[in-house]
């Protein structure tokens, strides 16, 4: 739980953004509404709402399981699932939520994105996974024949430059990499057969979104909707502001749209990140510059 500290600590993070984006009152997350200076005639239609809640992991599948824990446990509390929302910054992040949120029995439903292994470059990808995994030899090392089958998809070292559908294509080609790295990190001895299995298993684990399952999207897809509980994880750098945005614009568009994130929430925000990709990896990442002022003991850079 974050404290007043954190809550009085919002008004820097939002003072850049006054000028560029300044949405109705009743727009608001309440927590946002109390830190940024309002007109005398402007009046909150809600009751303050409780600061965010800000939760640092060890990697990323303890933080999309606990998202995905923290999630049921509102549901069982009452909460209509269709008023909870987990936004990340890019489509390509949302595989780890989608197994935890099915895992946890949560019904779900992707807004402006397919169902991760529904892409048509990821199930091109597991199908010759598949066929590669019949004529594997068995001195071969799995791992190292994972990549060439998704460079003939279009996986280059280095990703596009700028957004787009080739873009988001990489993005989940290389998401589906790092998802075969970690699983032959985890299992030394399996074999090229055993991922093909592991990738169909986790393909059908999701099941139809339903109109009333929790709301999984990018932070693009959000703008313009509001929910009343609202998770943002993956706040790392790196991850938001994105690798790519080298510029100060670049930053700042990065900024506005955390901004998106933090106000689409009316009543309960929970902020995280993880410090590795994958469990017993190197904590080699940060929590994202712009939660610099919102955690305690830290200054902004």
């Amino acid at each position: 739980m974050v404290d007043s500290f954190a809550r009085s600590k919002l008004r820097g993070l939002y003072a850049p953004l006054r000028r560029v984006h300044r949405p109705a009152v009743d727009e608001r997350e309440p927590a946002a509404r109390d830190a940024v200076d309002e007109p005398e005639s402007h009046h909150a239609q809600r009751e303050p709402g409780d600061a965010p809640k800000l939760t640092e992991y060890s990697d990323e599948p303890a933080e999309a399981a606990d998202v995905a824990r923290r999630v049921a446990a509102l549901i069982a509390a009452g909460r209509q699932a269709g008023q909870i929302a987990v936004l990340v910054r890019t489509n390509a992040m949302t595989v780890g939520f989608e197994e935890a949120l099915a895992e946890a029995g949560v019904p779900f439903q992707l807004r402006g994105a397919e169902r991760f292994f529904d892409r048509p470059e990821v199930k091109q990808a597991v199908g010759l996974i598949k066929v590669a995994a019949r004529s594997a030899a068995d001195d071969e090392s799995p791992g190292e024949q994972i990549r060439p089958v998704l460079t003939g998809l279009g996986l280059t070292k280095d990703a596009p430059a700028g957004r787009g559908k080739a873009r988001e294509r990489w993005e989940s080609l290389e998401a589906l990499a790092r998802l075969a790295d970690d699983f032959f990190a985890a299992h030394p001895d399996a074999r090229l057969a055993d991922l093909s299995a592991e990738l169909q298993t986790r393909s059908a684990i999701g099941h139809v979104p339903s109109a009333t399952g929790v709301t999984l999207a990018s932070l693009h897809a959000a703008k313009g909707l509001e929910w009343d509980v609202v998770f943002l994880p993956c706040l790392t750098e790196g991850a938001l502001p994105i690798v790519y945005a080298q510029t100060s614009a670049a930053i700042e568009e990065e900024r506005r749209l955390l901004y998106v994130g933090l106000t689409r929430a009316r009543e309960l925000l929970y902020l995280s990140w993880s410090l590795a990709r994958e469990p017993g990896g190197r904590w080699a990442r940060t929590p994202s510059s712009f939660l610099d002022d919102l955690r305690p003991g830290r200054n902004r850079r």
